[in-house]
């Protein structure tokens, strides 16, 4: 199987799209009274709102300055797999770090500078 089918063969769906927030105190505030949405996981650094098998994701990473674009976000089933097929390939990745309670997250760019996730849920 070549590389790139290899790759495919593991993205399972979208996970969902984040936001980075500067105030995730006033995001959340935000989402919860205009639509009336709970949040299926929050803290001060990540909240995600579940939306009919996608989820709006908050990240407030500590990052001064939240910059006004969203990053779609893969989930697949094998990430260090992907990881290093799409290194081998010449794809600029980032290092995997866990997200939260057994998750597992990475980030790559295309050649336009768009960042795209990459997320592996915790293993039952």
């Amino acid at each position: 199987m070549a590389k790139n089918e290899a790759v495919a063969a593991q993205v399972i769906g979208t996970y969902g799209t984040m936001y980075h927030v500067k105030d995730m105190g006033k995001a959340v505030e935000f989402f919860t009274k205009s639509f009336g949405l709970k949040p299926s996981l929050e803290s001060a650094e990540w909240t995600e709102f579940f939306l009919g098998g996608q989820r709006l994701c908050l990240n407030s990473g500590g990052k001064e300055e939240a910059p006004n674009s969203g990053i779609l976000i893969f989930q697949v089933e094998d990430l260090k797999a992907v990881r290093t097929a799409l290194k081998a390939g010449g794809v600029k990745v980032s290092e995997i770090n866990e997200v939260h309670k057994g998750a597992i997250a990475c980030d790559f760019t295309d050649p336009e500078g768009h960042t795209v996730g990459l997320y592996q849920g915790p293993k039952p």
